[in-house]
């Protein structure tokens, strides 16, 4: 047992470092995807930007086009006013010398003047309506383009207040989840690290302190060239500016003293120009605004990496006093096992010695005892021999007359998949690799109870579960038949199971439940669901919440308790089977479900509740081939690639009763009752402590058989 349990801690440590490794490798892999999504998005946010940039400039330069459009159509609309005044002053002139001259004519003149008059007054008046009608179409386009842009600029806007939104939600997850995993991982590092702990952060804390002296050298000096960088940077910029402004100064005067030679010209010449210099001055605005808009963004930059710096530091700063902080708890907890370790050991080495001096005084009485035995034994010995001739023609005898006693009625040959085996039906895949028949096992059966008959009265169907355990090896059979009498008979087993037995009887004859010994003191270190459940074809279902294992509760739980618990469960499960298999005859089995649902690395790793939960299935290993099936459900991916490995070194035999799913397995919901199935889902996803112990009959009538000539049976 020493060395199996050695094998057992040596093998959970190669499973703990193969996990360990794993999940470092998923989080580095994590880790690189992560660096890509951010400069991914890095990249898209600066294309966005420059994108959304350009749009601005060119929304900026289509104004200011419309802008001088405007300006070009007044100042055309008032060069033609003066044209059409200076005429009609040209026209009066005339008019005026005309009538000087020829004053017989006045009248006619007056008249046709006042015709002109008229006339251009309407040509005048048609020209303003245009003219207005022009300028109000204009206005109303110019009022269609800034309504559709300010239109455009809120949805753009919107869009943009949306993805920032779904930005920082994004990143809210991305940090919450790498601040989990981080969690997760410095916990594993944590407890993988706690052997040698208080050298290694002494030696951690000399290293840390050393790396952040030269991080804090390195990031004073990154800041100084960066300091000195941006001010070589404002420098330069500044002196683009003073040579940028001295040319438009002496462009400006240049142009005042061109303006001044050529104020003479044409007013058609005049507003050429004018033309020209507001162009000129347009451009000139245009650049001074694509420098200001870079001088904005370079120091916007500026400011966005002295803040991202600044996050940086807030992030490192957090998690250096997070590391500390789980270090802390991490050695507080070191020290709290630690001591509940030695208080245990103290206990159980208080135990050992009570143990010692009891068993001392035993001996004594019982080597005085053993001489006595001895001679007895030497004259039952010869007495045995004598009649063992006459003892197993009387045995086989009453074998053949109690298989005709089990079969109801004569069977003709079992069903499709079974074989039958000393009286009772037999799954194929239960037979052992390699067997081929079936009569040597009947006549094996009767080698095991002859030899098991001095020690233990083992009937048909113990034999058979004993051989089909040990592969059909006698030898062992008979070697694992006298350490389970030795151990019923020190435990009492047969006083226990006569009590479960009286409660089995109450509970058909109208007793509300049936309970086991010690359940509520064992459910304060784990949910456990015995015999909570019933398949289709009658057997017991069993649950076991290995996820709500309690490991401050293992101090508190005794050890007698828990070894007195398993060994009330499993006296009762074998009622059950042995019950059924008579009834039935076919060779019943236990369903065992562990669900790992809210299991924790911590769990795995805390040897005391591993103890523990050893002590609770300790009595299993005295009903042999008494489980079926085995059903893991709610498994993580890192158990199902470990059971894959660990599958190929079992035998196919063994591996055919383990079946281990993620979820709920669909062979474990085919196999119970609709009844069974729906409460199955209840009790994974709330376990519950007070769920009630069934029995045989409790779901109600049960069809038994299978083959011809078998009867159907219900309890009653």
């Amino acid at each position: 047992e020493e060395e199996k349990r050695q094998q057992e801690v040596a093998e959970a440590e190669t499973r703990r470092k193969a996990a360990e490794e794993t999940e470092k490798q998923r989080l580095a892999e994590e880790k690189w995807q992560h660096e890509e999504a951010e400069s991914e998005k890095n990249r898209k946010e600066v294309e966005q930007a420059e994108k959304q940039r350009l749009e601005q400039e060119t929304r900026q330069q289509e104004e200011a086009a419309a802008e001088m459009q405007r300006k070009a159509a007044e100042e055309a609309e008032k060069h033609h006013m003066e044209e059409a005044d200076k005429r009609r002053k040209e026209a009066e002139t005339t008019e005026a010398q005309f009538l000087k001259k020829s004053k017989p004519e006045e009248a006619e003149a007056e008249k046709k003047r006042k015709e002109a008059e008229a006339k251009e007054k309407q040509c005048l008046e048609e020209e303003k309506r245009q003219q207005e009608e022009a300028v109000a179409e204009s206005k109303r386009q110019e009022a269609e383009e800034v309504e559709k842009q300010r239109l455009e600029e809120e949805k753009r806007q919107q869009e943009e207040a949306e993805a920032e939104k779904r930005f920082q939600e994004a990143e809210e997850m991305e940090k919450q989840r790498l601040e989990e995993e981080n969690r997760q991982q410095e916990e594993a590092v944590a407890e993988t690290k706690l052997e040698d702990a208080e050298e290694a952060e002494k030696q951690l804390m000399e290293e840390e302190k050393r790396q952040g002296e030269e991080a804090e050298a390195e990031k004073k000096r990154q800041e100084t060239e960066e300091t000195e960088k941006l001010r070589l940077e404002k420098e330069t910029r500044q002196q683009e500016e003073a040579v940028e402004e001295r040319q438009r100064q002496e462009a400006e005067k240049a142009e005042k003293q061109r303006l001044e030679k050529k104020k003479q010209q044409h007013e058609e010449a005049e507003v050429e120009k004018k033309r020209q210099e507001a162009e000129e001055m347009e451009k000139q605005r245009l650049e001074e605004e694509r420098h200001e808009q870079e001088g904005a963004e370079t120091k916007r930059q500026e400011v966005e990496e002295a803040e991202k710096q600044r996050t940086e530091e807030e992030r490192r700063q957090q998690e250096e006093a997070e590391a500390e902080k789980k270090r802390q708890e991490a050695e507080e907890m070191e020290k709290q096992r630690l001591e509940e370790k030695r208080q245990q050991e103290e206990a159980e080495a208080e135990t050992k010695r009570q143990e010692a001096r009891e068993a001392e005084k035993k001996s004594m009485e019982q080597e005085t005892l053993q001489q006595e035995e001895a001679a007895e034994k030497e004259r039952k010995e010869a007495e045995k021999v004598e009649k063992q001739p006459l003892e197993e023609e009387k045995l086989q005898q009453e074998v053949v007359e109690q298989k005709s006693i089990d079969v109801v009625a004569p069977q003709a040959s079992p069903p499709k998949g079974y074989v039958l085996v000393g009286g009772y039906q037999i799954r194929e895949e239960q037979l052992p690799t390699g067997c081929k028949g079936t009569t040597d096992i009947d006549s094996l059966i009767t080698q095991v109870q002859a030899r098991c008959s001095g020690f233990l009265d083992i009937g048909t169907q113990n034999a058979l579960r004993f051989l089909l355990g040990c592969n059909l090896d006698v030898d062992e059979c008979v070697r694992r038949a006298e350490g389970v009498a030795k151990w019923r008979k020190g435990q009492s087993m047969d006083e226990l199971r006569a009590q479960l037995k009286a409660g089995l009887s109450a509970c058909r004859s109208g007793a509300p439940s049936m309970s086991l010994p010690h359940q509520a003191e064992v459910s304060k270190l784990a949910i456990l669901n015995p015999c909570a459940l019933i398949a289709a074809n009658g057997y017991p279902v069993s649950i076991w919440h290995v996820g709500s294992a309690n490991s401050s509760a293992a101090s508190s739980v005794k050890d007698d308790v828990l070894r007195a618990w398993s060994r009330g469960t499993f006296e009762y499960v074998d009622i059950w089977l042995s019950e059924q298999s008579e009834l039935e005859g076919r060779l019943a089995g236990h369903i065992q479900v562990f669900n790992l649902s809210g299991i924790s690395f911590w769990q795995i790793s805390n040897s005391a509740l591993i103890e523990k939960l050893k002590l609770v299935f300790s009595a299993g290993e005295h009903y042999l081939e008494a489980v079926t099936h085995i059903y893991v459900i709610n498994s993580s991916s890192l158990f199902t690639v470990a059971w894959k490995l660990v599958k190929g070194f079992l035998s196919p035999r063994t591996a055919g009763k383990i079946h281990v799913d993620s979820g709920i397995s669909k062979n474990l919901l085919a196999a119970l009752d609709p009844a069974s199935a729906k409460q199955l889902r209840s009790l994974v996803e709330h376990p519950r402590q007070d769920a009630p112990v069934l029995w045989p009959g409790a779901a109600g009538p049960i069809a038994i058989g299978g083959g011809s000539g078998v009867a159907a049976v219900k309890y009653s």
